[in-house]
Protein backbone atom coordinates (compact mmCIF):
# COMPACT_ATOMS: atom_id res chain seq x y z
CA UNK A 1 0.00 0.00 0.00
CA UNK A 2 1.92 3.03 -1.27
CA UNK A 3 -0.24 5.56 0.58
CA UNK A 4 0.64 4.02 3.94
CA UNK A 5 4.35 4.06 3.11
CA UNK A 6 4.16 7.74 2.10
CA UNK A 7 2.35 8.65 5.34
CA UNK A 8 4.95 6.88 7.45
CA UNK A 9 7.91 8.43 5.61
CA UNK A 10 6.29 11.87 5.90
CA UNK A 11 5.82 11.52 9.64
CA UNK A 12 9.39 10.39 10.16
CA UNK A 13 10.61 13.42 8.20
CA UNK A 14 8.61 15.77 10.43
CA UNK A 15 9.66 14.05 13.63
CA UNK A 16 13.34 14.02 12.74
CA UNK A 17 13.38 17.83 12.53
CA UNK A 18 13.35 18.05 16.34
CA UNK A 19 15.66 15.13 17.03
CA UNK A 20 18.54 15.64 19.45
CA UNK A 21 22.06 15.08 18.12
CA UNK A 22 23.09 11.44 17.94
CA UNK A 23 19.75 10.03 19.17
CA UNK A 24 17.55 7.73 17.13
CA UNK A 25 14.15 9.11 16.10
CA UNK A 26 12.09 6.21 17.46
CA UNK A 27 12.34 3.76 20.36
CA UNK A 28 9.91 0.86 20.08
CA UNK A 29 7.77 0.61 23.25
CA UNK A 30 4.94 -1.84 22.63
CA UNK A 31 2.99 -4.18 20.36
CA UNK A 32 -0.66 -5.21 20.83
CA UNK A 33 -2.60 -8.01 19.12
CA UNK A 34 -6.34 -8.13 19.70
CA UNK A 35 -9.57 -9.71 18.56
CA UNK A 36 -13.21 -8.79 19.26
CA UNK A 37 -16.51 -10.51 18.57
CA UNK A 38 -20.24 -9.92 19.12
CA UNK A 39 -20.64 -13.21 20.98
CA UNK A 40 -22.61 -14.06 24.11
CA UNK A 41 -23.79 -13.20 26.65
CA UNK A 42 -25.55 -10.30 24.99
CA UNK A 43 -28.13 -7.65 25.90
CA UNK A 44 -31.35 -7.09 23.99
CA UNK A 45 -34.66 -5.27 24.20
CA UNK A 46 -37.83 -7.36 24.43
CA UNK A 47 -40.96 -6.40 22.42
CA UNK A 48 -42.51 -4.81 25.53
CA UNK A 49 -39.50 -2.52 25.97
CA UNK A 50 -37.61 -4.31 28.76
CA UNK A 51 -33.86 -4.86 28.75
CA UNK A 52 -32.89 -8.52 29.05
CA UNK A 53 -29.78 -10.69 28.93
CA UNK A 54 -29.30 -13.71 26.68
CA UNK A 55 -26.75 -16.48 27.03
CA UNK A 56 -25.77 -18.09 23.76
CA UNK A 57 -24.91 -16.90 20.30
CA UNK A 58 -26.02 -13.38 19.47
CA UNK A 59 -27.34 -12.52 16.01
CA UNK A 60 -24.67 -11.95 13.34
CA UNK A 61 -26.11 -8.67 12.11
CA UNK A 62 -24.16 -5.48 11.35
CA UNK A 63 -20.84 -5.70 13.23
CA UNK A 64 -19.75 -9.35 13.54
CA UNK A 65 -16.06 -9.63 14.44
CA UNK A 66 -12.69 -8.01 13.94
CA UNK A 67 -9.03 -7.77 14.81
CA UNK A 68 -6.53 -5.08 15.74
CA UNK A 69 -2.75 -4.78 15.53
CA UNK A 70 -1.07 -1.70 17.00
CA UNK A 71 2.54 -0.71 17.64
CA UNK A 72 3.79 2.11 19.85
CA UNK A 73 7.10 3.97 19.90
CA UNK A 74 8.66 6.76 21.96
CA UNK A 75 9.89 9.70 19.92
CA UNK A 76 12.83 12.06 20.46
CA UNK A 77 11.35 15.29 19.12
CA UNK A 78 10.37 18.68 20.49
CA UNK A 79 6.96 18.33 18.83
CA UNK A 80 6.04 14.69 19.54
CA UNK A 81 6.49 12.33 22.51
CA UNK A 82 5.02 9.11 21.08
CA UNK A 83 3.90 7.54 17.84
CA UNK A 84 1.39 4.73 17.30
CA UNK A 85 0.44 2.81 14.16
CA UNK A 86 -2.68 0.63 14.10
CA UNK A 87 -4.38 -1.71 11.65
CA UNK A 88 -8.07 -2.43 12.33
CA UNK A 89 -10.07 -5.11 10.44
CA UNK A 90 -13.84 -5.37 10.93
CA UNK A 91 -16.49 -7.67 9.41
CA UNK A 92 -20.08 -6.54 8.90
CA UNK A 93 -23.02 -8.71 7.86
CA UNK A 94 -26.69 -7.89 7.40
CA UNK A 95 -28.69 -11.10 7.52
CA UNK A 96 -32.04 -9.42 8.19
CA UNK A 97 -33.25 -10.95 4.94
CA UNK A 98 -32.88 -14.41 6.47
CA UNK A 99 -34.07 -13.47 9.96
CA UNK A 100 -37.25 -11.73 8.90
CA UNK A 101 -37.66 -13.44 5.54
CA UNK A 102 -38.26 -16.70 7.41
CA UNK A 103 -41.72 -15.42 8.32
CA UNK A 104 -42.30 -13.93 4.87
CA UNK A 105 -41.55 -10.28 5.60
CA UNK A 106 -38.16 -9.41 4.06
CA UNK A 107 -37.34 -5.71 4.42
CA UNK A 108 -34.32 -5.42 2.11
CA UNK A 109 -31.71 -7.60 0.39
CA UNK A 110 -28.94 -8.99 2.56
CA UNK A 111 -25.34 -7.79 2.26
CA UNK A 112 -21.91 -8.06 3.83
CA UNK A 113 -18.93 -5.70 3.96
CA UNK A 114 -15.35 -5.79 5.29
CA UNK A 115 -13.65 -2.60 6.49
CA UNK A 116 -9.91 -2.15 6.93
CA UNK A 117 -8.35 1.00 8.39
CA UNK A 118 -4.73 2.00 8.88
CA UNK A 119 -4.06 4.94 11.20
CA UNK A 120 -0.80 6.60 12.26
CA UNK A 121 -1.12 8.86 15.28
CA UNK A 122 1.21 11.16 17.25
CA UNK A 123 0.96 12.20 20.90
CA UNK A 124 2.31 15.29 22.66
CA UNK A 125 2.02 15.76 26.46
CA UNK A 126 1.57 19.29 27.80
CA UNK A 127 1.26 18.97 31.57
CA UNK A 128 -2.05 17.23 32.36
CA UNK A 129 -3.10 17.64 28.71
CA UNK A 130 -2.19 15.39 25.78
CA UNK A 131 -2.76 16.21 22.13
CA UNK A 132 -3.26 13.57 19.43
CA UNK A 133 -3.11 13.98 15.66
CA UNK A 134 -3.28 11.29 13.02
CA UNK A 135 -3.74 10.35 9.39
CA UNK A 136 -4.43 7.13 7.56
CA UNK A 137 -6.56 5.30 5.03
CA UNK A 138 -9.81 3.30 5.12
CA UNK A 139 -10.85 0.56 2.68
CA UNK A 140 -14.19 -1.23 2.45
CA UNK A 141 -15.29 -4.12 0.24
CA UNK A 142 -14.43 -7.79 -0.21
CA UNK A 143 -11.34 -8.16 1.97
CA UNK A 144 -11.68 -11.87 2.74
CA UNK A 145 -14.23 -11.56 5.54
CA UNK A 146 -16.56 -14.26 4.26
CA UNK A 147 -13.70 -16.78 4.14
CA UNK A 148 -12.66 -15.86 7.68
CA UNK A 149 -16.21 -16.04 9.05
CA UNK A 150 -17.05 -19.31 7.25
CA UNK A 151 -13.84 -20.95 8.50
CA UNK A 152 -14.59 -20.05 12.12
CA UNK A 153 -18.27 -20.99 11.90
CA UNK A 154 -17.51 -24.36 10.31
CA UNK A 155 -14.97 -25.06 13.05
CA UNK A 156 -17.57 -24.45 15.78
CA UNK A 157 -20.42 -26.10 13.81
CA UNK A 158 -22.25 -22.81 13.29
CA UNK A 159 -24.23 -21.63 10.27
CA UNK A 160 -22.58 -19.77 7.38
CA UNK A 161 -23.99 -16.93 5.29
CA UNK A 162 -23.44 -16.56 1.56
CA UNK A 163 -24.09 -12.83 1.41
CA UNK A 164 -23.17 -10.54 -1.53
CA UNK A 165 -20.69 -7.75 -0.87
CA UNK A 166 -22.21 -4.27 -0.97
CA UNK A 167 -19.52 -2.19 -2.71
CA UNK A 168 -15.86 -1.11 -2.73
CA UNK A 169 -14.37 2.15 -1.52
CA UNK A 170 -11.04 3.62 -0.42
CA UNK A 171 -10.08 7.02 0.96
CA UNK A 172 -7.99 9.00 3.47
CA UNK A 173 -8.62 9.53 7.19
CA UNK A 174 -7.67 12.46 9.43
CA UNK A 175 -7.95 12.36 13.23
CA UNK A 176 -7.40 14.77 16.14
CA UNK A 177 -7.99 14.45 19.86
CA UNK A 178 -7.24 15.73 23.33
CA UNK A 179 -7.17 14.18 26.82
CA UNK A 180 -7.01 15.72 30.29
CA UNK A 181 -5.86 13.98 33.49
CA UNK A 182 -8.48 15.34 35.87
CA UNK A 183 -7.68 13.52 39.14
CA UNK A 184 -5.33 10.86 40.54
CA UNK A 185 -4.85 9.10 43.87
CA UNK A 186 -2.32 6.78 45.50
CA UNK A 187 -3.28 4.91 48.68
CA UNK A 188 -1.24 1.96 50.00
CA UNK A 189 -1.37 -0.75 47.28
CA UNK A 190 -4.09 1.07 45.33
CA UNK A 191 -3.76 3.86 42.78
CA UNK A 192 -6.00 5.32 40.12
CA UNK A 193 -6.83 8.19 37.85
CA UNK A 194 -9.77 9.80 36.06
CA UNK A 195 -9.38 11.44 32.65
CA UNK A 196 -11.55 13.07 30.03
CA UNK A 197 -11.21 12.46 26.29
CA UNK A 198 -12.45 14.00 23.06
CA UNK A 199 -11.59 12.76 19.58
CA UNK A 200 -12.72 13.26 16.01
CA UNK A 201 -12.10 11.08 12.95
CA UNK A 202 -12.84 12.56 9.52
CA UNK A 203 -13.46 10.07 6.75
CA UNK A 204 -12.63 12.53 3.97
CA UNK A 205 -14.41 10.77 1.08
CA UNK A 206 -17.20 9.16 3.09
CA UNK A 207 -15.96 5.59 2.58
CA UNK A 208 -17.15 4.42 6.02
CA UNK A 209 -17.92 6.83 8.85
CA UNK A 210 -16.86 10.15 10.37
CA UNK A 211 -17.34 10.46 14.11
CA UNK A 212 -16.73 12.55 17.23
CA UNK A 213 -16.27 10.81 20.60
CA UNK A 214 -16.55 12.29 24.10
CA UNK A 215 -15.89 10.11 27.13
CA UNK A 216 -14.77 9.85 30.73
CA UNK A 217 -12.30 7.16 31.78
CA UNK A 218 -11.53 5.72 35.23
CA UNK A 219 -8.55 3.43 35.90
CA UNK A 220 -7.70 1.58 39.13
CA UNK A 221 -4.40 -0.24 39.70
CA UNK A 222 -3.41 -2.76 42.36
CA UNK A 223 -0.39 -4.97 41.99
CA UNK A 224 -0.42 -6.74 38.62
CA UNK A 225 -4.13 -6.07 38.06
CA UNK A 226 -5.82 -2.97 36.69
CA UNK A 227 -9.46 -2.13 35.97
CA UNK A 228 -10.63 0.23 33.25
CA UNK A 229 -14.08 1.79 32.77
CA UNK A 230 -14.88 4.17 29.91
CA UNK A 231 -18.26 5.66 29.04
CA UNK A 232 -19.34 8.41 26.69
CA UNK A 233 -21.27 9.63 23.69
CA UNK A 234 -20.56 9.38 19.98
CA UNK A 235 -21.80 11.69 17.24
CA UNK A 236 -21.64 9.80 13.95
CA UNK A 237 -21.95 10.73 10.28
CA UNK A 238 -22.13 7.63 8.03
CA UNK A 239 -20.43 7.77 4.64
CA UNK A 240 -21.92 8.53 1.26
CA UNK A 241 -23.57 5.15 0.48
CA UNK A 242 -27.06 4.71 1.95
CA UNK A 243 -26.45 1.24 3.43
CA UNK A 244 -23.72 2.65 5.73
CA UNK A 245 -26.44 4.25 7.88
CA UNK A 246 -27.26 0.80 9.28
CA UNK A 247 -23.59 0.17 10.14
CA UNK A 248 -22.95 3.37 12.10
CA UNK A 249 -25.03 5.80 14.14
CA UNK A 250 -24.57 8.09 17.13
CA UNK A 251 -25.28 7.07 20.70
CA UNK A 252 -24.08 6.14 24.18
CA UNK A 253 -21.26 3.61 24.61
CA UNK A 254 -19.31 2.01 27.46
CA UNK A 255 -16.43 -0.40 27.90
CA UNK A 256 -15.29 -2.32 30.97
CA UNK A 257 -12.05 -4.30 31.00
CA UNK A 258 -9.52 -5.94 33.30
CA UNK A 259 -5.79 -6.10 32.55
CA UNK A 260 -3.24 -8.56 33.98
CA UNK A 261 0.37 -7.37 33.80
CA UNK A 262 3.12 -9.98 34.00
CA UNK A 263 6.05 -7.59 33.58
CA UNK A 264 6.65 -6.67 29.97
CA UNK A 265 3.66 -8.76 28.91
CA UNK A 266 -0.03 -8.16 29.64
CA UNK A 267 -3.43 -9.66 28.86
CA UNK A 268 -6.66 -7.64 28.68
CA UNK A 269 -10.28 -8.85 28.47
CA UNK A 270 -13.28 -6.56 28.22
CA UNK A 271 -16.93 -6.07 27.30
CA UNK A 272 -18.20 -3.11 25.28
CA UNK A 273 -21.82 -2.06 24.74
CA UNK A 274 -22.55 -0.05 21.62
CA UNK A 275 -18.89 0.50 20.64
CA UNK A 276 -19.87 1.78 17.19
CA UNK A 277 -22.70 4.03 18.35
CA UNK A 278 -25.38 1.87 16.74
CA UNK A 279 -27.89 0.65 19.33
CA UNK A 280 -30.52 -0.42 18.53
CA UNK A 281 -29.64 -1.28 14.95
CA UNK A 282 -31.80 -4.18 13.71
CA UNK A 283 -35.46 -5.11 13.93
CA UNK A 284 -36.30 -8.78 14.52
CA UNK A 285 -39.65 -10.54 15.00
CA UNK A 286 -38.93 -11.10 18.72
CA UNK A 287 -36.32 -8.50 19.66
CA UNK A 288 -33.59 -6.22 18.39
CA UNK A 289 -30.04 -6.45 19.58
CA UNK A 290 -27.61 -3.84 20.87
CA UNK A 291 -24.29 -3.64 19.11
CA UNK A 292 -21.84 -5.04 21.66
CA UNK A 293 -18.79 -7.22 21.86
CA UNK A 294 -16.19 -8.96 23.94
CA UNK A 295 -12.53 -8.19 23.30
CA UNK A 296 -9.25 -9.86 24.19
CA UNK A 297 -5.74 -8.52 23.66
CA UNK A 298 -2.13 -9.32 24.45
CA UNK A 299 0.55 -6.65 24.68
CA UNK A 300 4.32 -6.82 24.71
CA UNK A 301 5.66 -3.63 26.28
CA UNK A 302 3.22 -0.72 26.71
CA UNK A 303 -0.29 -0.34 25.32
CA UNK A 304 -1.60 2.44 23.13
CA UNK A 305 -2.68 5.21 25.58
CA UNK A 306 -6.10 5.50 23.91
CA UNK A 307 -9.00 3.97 25.87
CA UNK A 308 -9.95 0.67 24.26
CA UNK A 309 -13.30 2.00 23.06
CA UNK A 310 -11.50 4.68 20.99
CA UNK A 311 -9.28 2.15 19.25
CA UNK A 312 -12.30 0.90 17.30
CA UNK A 313 -12.31 2.49 13.87
CA UNK A 314 -14.33 1.84 11.90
Amino acid sequence: MKLEHLLFVGLLTILSAGTAHGLPVLHWSGLTLATYNDNSPYLYWTPDGNLSVGVGRGPDDQFTAGGLVSAQAKVHSRWVDALSMSLNYALYTDDQYYSIGAIGVPTHPAWREDVLSFLTQTQKALGPWSLYTGAGVVIRGNLGGQTVQDSVHLTINDQTFNLPYASFGIGPLVSAGVSYDAWAFDYQQWSGQISGWARGVWDVLGVANSQADFLARAQIFTGAVSFDLSAGWRASHPGTDAFLASMYSGGFFEDTSVNLNFGGFSFRAGYAVNPYGAAPISQYPAYHDMNQEFHWSVTWGTEDPLPWILRFYP
